[in-house]
């Protein structure tokens, strides 16, 4: 399986892209000079890029939909980056289920290991939540790519593990429904 991150030359192409074909009021002025170094613009264009990391990385095309309402156009307009701002690493992503995670295995024989935890400090908004940990440890002497893309992926499992876990928390609490939270997802 071939896992695609973008480069920080990558982000910032997106944003300029974002900047060329949305309106001015899209994001509140987060793209603008003064705020593109902010931890929210940050976060805002790590969120564009991993959408476009999840869609090379499912093999089903190399850009996303820019919602019209989004654009000065008014259609639907596309982003992608150029080739040189993605890199890639064959890799083997195994589930164990003695281990309770997962293996990832690169193409030179390094190794990386997860494991299922639940947050169990009560002061924490995800309290009882499962989430992947990296458990370095017992990893090979990973590369920083390597070990990106390893934080890439946890980060990844976490993400839809968090959507997913505060959606049936909405079910059971009766403030969304079942067919609700399936257009969500």
């Amino acid at each position: 399986m071939n896992n695609y991150k973008i480069t920080n030359q990558g982000i910032a192409h997106i944003a300029e892209r974002l900047l060329t074909v949305c309106k001015t009021t899209a994001f509140d002025g987060w793209l603008d000079a003064e705020l593109i170094e902010s931890t929210r613009s940050q976060e805002m264009l790590g969120a564009w890029a991993s959408e476009l990391e999840d869609k090379l990385n499912s093999g089903d095309g190399d850009e996303i939909e820019i919602s019209s309402d989004l654009t000065k156009s008014g259609h639907v307009e596309w982003l992608s980056v150029p080739d040189d701002c993605v890199v890639t690493n064959e890799e083997s992503t195994e589930w164990n289920d003695d281990l309770d995670g997962y293996i990832i295995t690169f193409a030179n024989g390094d190794v990386a290991h997860t494991q299922m935890n639940t947050q169990e400090d009560k002061l924490h908004a995800n309290y009882g939540y499962r989430y992947l940990a990296r458990y370095t440890e017992y990893d090979s002497n990973l590369t920083e790519k390597q070990s990106a893309l390893v934080d890439s992926f946890v980060s990844g499992i976490n993400r839809t593990l968090n959507e997913n876990q505060a959606i049936e928390e909405l079910i059971a609490l009766g403030i969304v429904t079942n067919e609700e939270s399936d257009e969500t997802l």
